[in-house]
């Protein structure tokens, strides 16, 4: 019930337009992975993940402008557990990014730098065995990256990497999610 509630609200939040100047949808392909402390004695393998979302821009100056949004968000690994075989872990997130786009020029197609941070909710962790247990629910990330605004959308490289440890299990691995990979969005 408690992530129904926030979903609800981080959906309602995100869909209030005010005085945004611009509204996208974007879809997005990236590489995930764990970054931390490895397990002892484990090999670590990214795995291809996805991203599906919107977002609002509210326009400050020429220069600048925030972004803010909500996506579905998938990101994982693949770790090497006995021998040759390796467990595909899969965790998927519904994020809300709040991001600061800098404008490097004003022509269009113009260049822009983003860097923010964004609110994850883990609404799902499984492997090949089944659901995963003690994962952190309420997770936040850095995000960074380059974009080139299009007439009716853009292309942006961005790396994102998790600032909280997600296992709270007894093993205390202090892994990390990152993920480093393409969003194209259309704006409206």
């Amino acid at each position: 019930m408690k992530q129904i509630l926030i979903i609800t609200f981080l959906l309602l939040m995100a869909s209030i337009p005010g005085i945004a100047a611009n509204s996208e949808l974007y879809i997005g392909i990236h590489q995930s992975r764990f970054s931390g402390k490895d397990l002892p004695g484990k090999k670590i393998a990214g795995i291809p993940g996805f991203s599906i979302g919107g977002a609002l821009h509210w326009p400050v100056n020429s220069v600048l402008s925030v972004q803010s949004g909500l996506n579905l968000h998938t990101k994982g690994c693949r770790i090497n557990t006995v021998g040759d075989i390796f467990l595909n872990n899969i965790f998927v997130y519904v994020e809300s990014p709040i991001l600061f786009e800098f404008n490097l020029n004003r022509v269009n197609p113009d260049l822009y730098l983003i860097c923010g941070t964004s609110v994850n909710l883990n609404i799902l962790a499984i492997n090949d065995v089944g659901l995963i247990d003690e994962i952190r629910k309420l997770d936040m990330a850095f995000v960074a990256g380059i974009g080139l605004n299009l007439k009716r959308g853009s292309i942006t490289l961005q790396a994102n990497q998790g600032l909280l440890p997600f296992d709270l299990s007894k093993q205390k691995t202090d892994l990390r999610h990152q993920a480093v990979g393409a969003v194209i969005a259309i704006k409206f």
